[in-house]
């Protein structure tokens, strides 16, 4: 399989699976004991397809509608002709408080962010993730990287 089958094929498996997932958050968010495998898609507006995903190991219910989610991991989409979709950004953090009704993701501890091609990865310590409007906001050691392209450069050559 080539490496844009690949690119292609791994995020449209992850949007099938997260049709038949529950839309609903409260059928999966129990306010009550901890739960393990936690997944929500974002579908914008009358959307049939989502345009995040938000997965956890383990969830705790805490006041007010909030989870404390242990592993996060967001995954964000971008649709293309043909019905192709690309996985655009990768964000995980070892916590962070899930707020169900506004659909904020947020922590004052560490996050990676990052584009599955290699493109870029930032990292930093608190942040807010708005699902609604996939905005993330870093708020402190903020550190980005832009890898070069591979040039390919060759040796000069000794003029004659």
């Amino acid at each position: 399989m080539s490496v844009t089958a690949k690119r292609t094929f791994l995020p449209l498996l992850l949007v099938i699976t997260v049709w038949f997932l529950p839309t609903d958050l409260s059928s999966q968010a129990s306010l009550e004991g901890v739960g393990y495998n936690f997944s929500y898609a974002y579908y914008e507006g009358t959307s049939q397809r989502p345009s995040s995903l938000v997965l956890g190991k383990k969830t705790k219910p805490q006041s007010a509608g909030m989870l404390l989610i242990e592993g996060l991991k967001i995954i964000s989409f971008v649709y293309g002709e043909n019905n192709s979709v690309t996985t655009n950004v990768v964000i995980e953090a070892p916590t962070c408080l899930l707020d169900l009704e506004k659909r904020i993701a947020s922590s004052d501890g560490r996050l990676t962010a990052r584009a599955p091609d290699g493109t870029f990865l930032m990292e930093g310590i608190g942040f807010e993730y708005r699902q609604i409007d996939s905005q993330l906001q870093i708020s402190n050691q903020v550190s980005t990287v832009f890898p070069r392209p591979n040039l390919n450069l060759k040796p000069a050559q000794n003029a004659k």
